[in-house]
């Protein structure tokens, strides 16, 4: 399981995982016009919480891929002001 939170602040996402074995995390953040705002390797993921600093990024919406071993997923996440 992922859960997303942006309640730490408006600039700062929570990311935490509750994953069954530890595995190495690719983390893209992109926003809608496909530019790359973070690349990430993450490894030996298990049952952690990340944050990420977005304060830099204009408000909007931005879109987080996550691999994990083959799968992919991806979230749009709403940063504002």
């Amino acid at each position: 399981q992922i859960y997303y939170s942006n309640e730490v602040s408006k600039a700062q996402l929570a990311l935490t995982f509750h994953l069954p074995e530890k595995e190495d995390v690719r983390l893209q953040i992109f926003t809608t016009m496909g530019q790359v705002v973070a690349d990430n390797i993450l490894p030996d993921v298990l049952n952690q919480t990340y944050y990420f600093d977005l304060a830099n990024q204009a408000s909007g919406i931005y879109l987080f891929r996550l691999q994990i071993d083959n799968q992919v997923s991806t979230t749009k996440v709403f940063i504002g002001q």
